[in-house]
């Protein structure tokens, strides 16, 4: 048997992963950001370019704030 993580399907010409690589756990990234004049906060998965907006409208009408990065261990 080989060590090879991509076995191919008999049936198919495209390669297709083995169970250990579709199982391979791999840390999650967590970002919390939150909206310094209304504490709302949100978590995102993803690496972001920009900082996420606050629309609440009932906190600070339409007003468009920038959320701030939360750090790890610093909570506001």
């Amino acid at each position: 048997m080989s060590t090879n993580p991509m076995s191919t399907n008999p049936m198919s010409n495209s390669p297709t992963p083995s169970a250990a690589v579709i199982n391979n756990a791999t840390p999650r990234r967590v970002h919390i950001w939150q909206c310094p004049e209304c504490d709302n906060r949100i978590i995102l998965h993803v690496r972001v370019q920009h900082a996420p907006i606050c629309h609440n409208k009932a906190a600070h009408s339409r007003r468009r704030i920038d959320m701030q990065r939360q750090r790890k261990g610093t909570p506001q």
